[in-house]
């Protein structure tokens, strides 16, 4: 499992990379700040007491971007490239894959990123 951390623009992106049963992916998540909130239902989350529905709830990486489905993923990396002082730079996401075919090898998949998530080709 790895995990790498971006700031980009105001966000902040955080991709976690897990092989094992079912968990051969790479995730990427949007850091969510901490705020008060009202919230009716996950007040025990934020270790709010009983019947409090209101309260500061703490800052995380909750907000769910994508998931992309790897093979074998030993790591992935966030990192920006490109832009000048008219554009911003474009974020990639890059996954390493292990694959031992009589040697090791370590194919790496790389992903033009947007806020909106990357496509995945068919």
């Amino acid at each position: 499992t790895s995990v790498d951390v971006l700031s980009y623009g105001l966000d902040t992106y955080l991709s976690l990379t897990g092989t094992g049963q079912g968990t051969s992916r790479a995730s990427v998540y949007r850091w969510v700040p901490g705020s008060f909130r009202l919230d009716e239902v996950n007040g025990a989350e934020y270790g709010w007491g009983p019947g409090e529905v209101f309260g500061w709830a703490p800052g995380g990486f909750s907000e769910f971007v994508q998931d992309i489905e790897a093979y074998n993923p030993l790591s992935s990396t966030l990192y920006t490239a490109g832009g000048d002082e008219f554009t911003d730079p474009d974020l990639f996401l890059a996954v390493a894959n292990y694959q031992r075919l009589g040697k090791n090898v370590v194919p790496v998949d790389i992903y033009m990123w947007s806020v909106k998530g990357c496509p995945i080709p068919e």
